[in-house]
This record gives C-alpha cells, sequence and structure tokens, in this order.
C-alpha cells in the first residue's frame, strides 16, 4: 500500500487517524504503520475495510488511482 497515498486520502477527508480507526474498523497503530511504511503489505480485509471509510475502490487504495481513469487536460494549440 502506497502509504503517503492513503495520508493524502485522509487528510483530503479531514479525518484524523483516530476518527478513520472509527470509521473503518482499523486499529490507529495500524493505520500509522501503513501511513509510514510505503512498501506496507496489509491483508485484504484492511484495505477494504479503508477504502469503504474512505469512500474510494480498494484497488485505488492498494495501488493508487488508475491513470486511465483520471481527465487528462487537454493543451489547445491556436
Amino acid at each position: 500500500m502506497k502509504g503517503f497515498y492513503l495520508r493524502t486520502l485522509r487528510e483530503q477527508r479531514h479525518l484524523t487517524q483516530e476518527q478513520l480507526e472509527k470509521l473503518s474498523g482499523v486499529a490507529q497503530n495500524t493505520i500509522s504503520k501503513l501511513e509510514r511504511r510505503p512498501m506496507a503489505r496489509p491483508v485484504f480485509d484492511t484495505v477494504v475495510a479503508l477504502a469503504h471509510a474512505l469512500g474510494i475502490d480498494p484497488v485505488d487504495l492498494r495501488f493508487g488511482p488508475d491513470p486511465r481513469t483520471r481527465r487528462e487536460k487537454t493543451r489547445v494549440v491556436a
């Protein structure tokens, strides 16, 4: 899991680790470890619980957003 991405998502939603713990059922110390260790490999249930609490797809939480679904800004050449 990309720990920095988990932190970014949590902070974008103005949540503390403790609040995310209550929403997801994942222990705060686990959330903290995942945010500090970008190469962490949490169990599937943890990823699903965090993704559900953050309102995103578990795959996006685990691997980052799918670049194919992002809108690219189109450059207009005059």
